[in-house]
This record gives C-alpha cells, structure tokens and sequence, in this order.
C-alpha cells in the first residue's frame, strides 16, 4: 500500500485531510496514525480505517482541528494586516525599508536598461546578454527582504497572541 491510497480512502469522509496525502504523506501518515492509535505505515492505517467504526470520527474531527487552527492563523494575518494599514506613517504600510530599496532598486535597473536601449540601440545585444548576471544581483536583497518580512509576521502573530498591539 501507499499514502496515495491511504488519502484517497481518507479523502472519501475528509477531504481536507485526504488531501494532505501527497509528497509529505509520510508525516500526515504519522499524525493519522497517532489518532488512530496505530503504527505509522500505509497498510496499518487502512486496516484500522477497515475494523474501526470511530476511525473516519477521529479523522473529522481532526480535519476539524486543522481547519480551526489555519482559520485562527488567517485571522491573525489579517488583524496584522489591518493594523499596519491603520498606521499613520505611510512608510510603515511595507515590511521594511529593504522592500523599498529593493523596489526603487529594481525599477531604476529596468529603467537604466531601456534608457540605454532607446539612447543606442546598436548595444541591445551585449546589453540584453549581461542582464542576467547583472539581475542576480536582486537575489541577494530579495531574500534578505523574505527573511525580514517572514520574522517581522511571525513576531506581530506572537505580539497579536500576548495581547500586544
């Protein structure tokens, strides 16, 4: 047997959770199996969703414990959300000051590359050629911008929690 087959039985009750069965159906596997109470395999989860009346029970309800707990964490974004937009200083409406200076970075990149192109456009070749090196270079500040951004939700999702604002 393999987790495909166990989330498609999984899948026929709750779908939400039949859905999780993909790629990481080992470690959706191993949480099923803590609820049913048995060994964290393919072929014991369908015996016990076979024998036990109260499996497809324990696994609504845990589909419904998932549900709860990503409704909860998209109520958090959005109250996140809703208050940085109340914020009076315009500049706080953004992450960070990365996200700016990689967007005015950016646009001033594209518009140096099509200022050059209009002002000779017998370099387009070369030009158009090292504009991939040259745009490696957003990599840098566009993951420091995911990082900063990633902590920046996580701490206002731990603040919200406290009772912070």
């Amino acid at each position: 047997m393999s987790w495909s087959e166990v989330g498609k039985t999984i899948g026929k009750t709750a779908p939400v959770l039949g859905s999780l069965f993909g790629p990481v159906g080992s470690v959706i596997g191993t949480l099923v199996a803590k609820v049913l109470g048995v060994n964290s395999d393919p072929d014991s989860i369908l015996e016990a969703l076979k024998n036990d009346p109260q499996a497809f029970e324990k696994l609504l309800s845990l589909q419904t414990e998932i549900l709860q707990a990503e409704t909860e964490r998209l109520q958090t974004i959005n109250t996140t959300m809703q208050t940085e937009v109340q914020s009076p200083n315009w500049f706080d409406h953004w992450r960070s000051a990365w996200g700016w200076l990689s967007a005015l970075g950016f646009f001033g990149f594209i518009g140096a590359v099509v200022y050059s192109l209009i002002a000779n456009p017998t370099l387009a070749s070369a030009l158009l050629s090292s504009i991939t090196p040259i745009s490696e270079l957003f990599v840098i500040p566009g993951v420091i911008l995911g990082v900063v951004s990633w902590h920046g939700v996580k701490q206002q999702s731990l603040n919200l929690f406290k009772g912070d604002r």
